[in-house]
C-alpha cells in the first residue's frame, strides 16, 4: 500500500536507535545506519510478505559497532564505510575487517563525500 504521496514503505524500524539516525547508506552488502546514539548498525534484507502481489524487503539487524560518539554523517565507498563523529574524528570500516579511526578535525564533521578516491570532509571550524 503507498502512502498518500505515492510513496511505499517498505518497514519501519521502531527502537532501531535510542537517539535520532544521523546517516544511511545502501551498500552492495547491507544497508547501514548511523546515529547521535554512538552506534553503526547493518541491516541485512531478506524477503517479506506479500502485499498486494508484491513481495516486500524486510530489514534484520546484523551487525552494531560502537562509534563511542555521536556520528553526524556518513558515507560510503567501495568496500568502505565512514562516519563522522561530533568530536571530529572519523571512524573508517572495511568489508575486510579494518577500523580506522581519521583525525584532522577538531570540530564535528558534518559532511563528507568521496570523489575520485579522495574522502572530503567538512566541518564547522
Amino acid at each position: 500500500a503507498c502512502d498518500a504521496d505515492g510513496f511505499r514503505r517498505q518497514q519501519r524500524l521502531p527502537g532501531a536507535h535510542s537517539a535520532a539516525i544521523a546517516a544511511i547508506c545502501v551498500a552492495p552488502d547491507a544497508v547501514y545506519t548511523a546515529s547521535h546514539d554512538g552506534l553503526l548498525k547493518a541491516w541485512k534484507p531478506r524477503s517479506g510478505d506479500a502485499v498486494a502481489g508484491a513481495t516486500t524487503t524486510e530489514l534484520e539487524a546484523h551487525l552494531e559497532v560502537d562509534l563511542g560518539d555521536a556520528c553526524w554523517c556518513m558515507a560510503q565507498a567501495d568496500a568502505w564505510i565512514f562516519c563522522g563523529l561530533k568530536s571530529g574524528a572519523i571512524r573508517a570500516f572495511s568489508r575486510s575487517g579494518r577500523d580506522l579511526t581519521l583525525s584532522g578535525h577538531t570540530d564535528g564533521v558534518s559532511s563528507m563525500l568521496v570523489h575520485q578516491g579522495v574522502l572530503v570532509s567538512g566541518s564547522a571550524e
